[in-house]
C-alpha cells in the first residue's frame, strides 16, 4: 500500500513527512493494536496538535483535549465540538452560530469515527478497533522524526482501509493514512499529531465550559422524524375508525383494518 502510495503524483506534498525503513521486521499486528487502545483505555485524558491533510490538498490543524469522564473538545479551523459530559455544543465559525444537545454516548461515538480523531477513538471506546480486519504488522519508519511502525487494517463498517502509525516511544499511535474508497475512486487523508501526550490525571472541568461567543446565535438541532409502526396505532384505527371501514363493512371503500 505505500509503495503504491508514493507513486503518486500528488504524494510530493507529503513525502518528505514518511522516512521508510525496510529494517525492522514487522511485530504482531492484533497485539500491538490491542496495547495502543489499551494505554488509551488507561488514560485520564489525552491532548494533541494534529494536522489532517487531502493528498494533494492542504493541511489543517485540529487541537484536540479529551478527558475522563465523557469530556471532549475537537477544535478546527471550521469551529469546534464540545462536551462537558452532559451536553454536547457544536460551534460553527462560518455562520458564528452553536447547537446544544443533551449528552448521549452514542453520540460520542460516532463523533469519534470521524477521519481526524479516528486514531484516538479507543480513548473513549474500548473495542473501537475490534472489528478491524486483514491486520497486517509493517516495518518501522520515521514520520516526521518519529519512529513508528504502521499496523494495517480494513474497516468494512466505515468503507475505509488504514495504516495506523503506533509511536515506538509512545506505545500508541502517533497518526494515520486512510483510504476510503467509492466505486473505482479513492483519496488517502494522512492524520499526524506533531505534539501529542496522555496523563493519568484527568484534566480540569473548567476546559470544557461552554461560553457563547459574542454575536453567535443558537440553532436548533433537526432530529430525525420518528418512524411510527402500525402495530403502535393499530387500536386507535379499531376504536375510531374500523366500524366505518373495516374489513366487514368497506363505507367508502375504505379498509383501515391493515397496513
Amino acid at each position: 500500500m505505500i509503495l503504491r502510495w508514493l507513486k503518486s503524483p500528488a504524494v510530493v506534498l507529503v513525502c518528505v513527512d514518511i522516512a521508510i525503513s525496510l529494517v525492522t521486521p514487522a511485530g504482531d499486528a492484533r497485539s500491538m493494536l490491542d496495547a495502543h487502545a489499551a494505554k488509551l483505555q488507561g488514560a485520564q485524558s489525552l491532548t494533541a496538535t494534529v494536522t489532517v491533510q487531502t493528498i494533494g490538498g492542504a493541511k489543517e490543524e485540529r487541537k484536540i483535549w479529551l478527558s475522563r469522564p465523557d469530556r471532549f473538545k475537537i477544535e478546527g479551523p471550521a469551529g469546534y465540538s464540545l462536551s462537558d459530559g452532559k451536553t454536547i455544543w457544536t460551534y460553527a465559525k462560518t455562520d458564528n452560530s452553536y447547537s446544544e444537545i443533551p449528552f448521549d454516548r452514542a453520540e460520542l461515538l460516532a463523533r469519534f469515527k470521524s477521519d481526524d480523531i479516528w486514531p484516538w477513538s479507543a480513548f473513549f471506546d474500548a473495542d473501537a478497533f475490534k472489528k478491524a480486519a486483514a491486520l497486517k504488522g509493517g516495518a518501522k519508519k520515521n514520520l516526521r522524526g518519529n519512529e513508528v511502525q504502521p499496523v494495517t487494517m480494513s474497516l468494512a463498517e466505515q468503507s475505509k482501509s488504514a495504516d495506523l502509525y503506533i509511536d515506538s516511544a509512545l506505545g500508541f499511535a502517533r497518526g494515520a493514512l486512510l483510504t476510503k474508497s467509492q466505486g473505482s475512486a479513492s483519496e488517502e487523508i494522512l492524520i499526524v499529531a506533531s505534539d501529542i501526550k496522555i496523563s493519568v490525571e484527568a484534566l480540569p472541568e473548567t476546559s470544557f465550559a461552554f461560553t457563547a461567543p459574542q454575536g453567535s446565535k443558537k440553532v436548533e438541532k433537526q432530529t430525525e422524524p420518528q418512524h411510527i409502526a402500525f402495530a403502535q396505532i393499530a387500536s386507535i384505527f379499531r376504536r375510531q375508525c374500523m366500524p366505518c371501514h373495516g374489513s366487514t363493512n368497506r363505507k367508502g371503500g375504505l379498509d383501515l383494518s391493515s397496513y
